[in-house]
């Protein structure tokens, strides 16, 4: 729910704070493919912030680190979007 309503309330860019994750599974990984689905047919652009090294790692074993755009802190995330608020 909390995750549905931060997308209706997005305009330009949402940024998902993975820094207290500590387990995801696969319907863990299908949330975030859907909230990607979600963003980009609403023109918002996603940004995954402070994963873990362990959800690094999965990110990485599955291929998706190379669709979603990661980074390592909340801070750097934020950052980049007021440096470049379109990707």
């Amino acid at each position: 729910m909390r995750l549905r309503d931060a997308l209706q309330r997005s305009e330009d860019v949402l940024i998902l704070d993975l820094s207290h994750v500590s387990f995801c599974d696969a319907s863990g990984l299908r949330v975030l493919v859907g909230i990607q689905r979600r963003t980009r047919q609403r023109g918002i652009t996603l940004r995954l912030a402070g994963p873990s090294p362990l959800m690094t790692r999965l990110l990485q074993i599955t291929g998706l680190d190379q669709s979603f755009t990661i980074h390592p802190t909340l801070s750097s995330a934020i950052a980049s979007t007021h440096r470049d608020p379109v990707d």
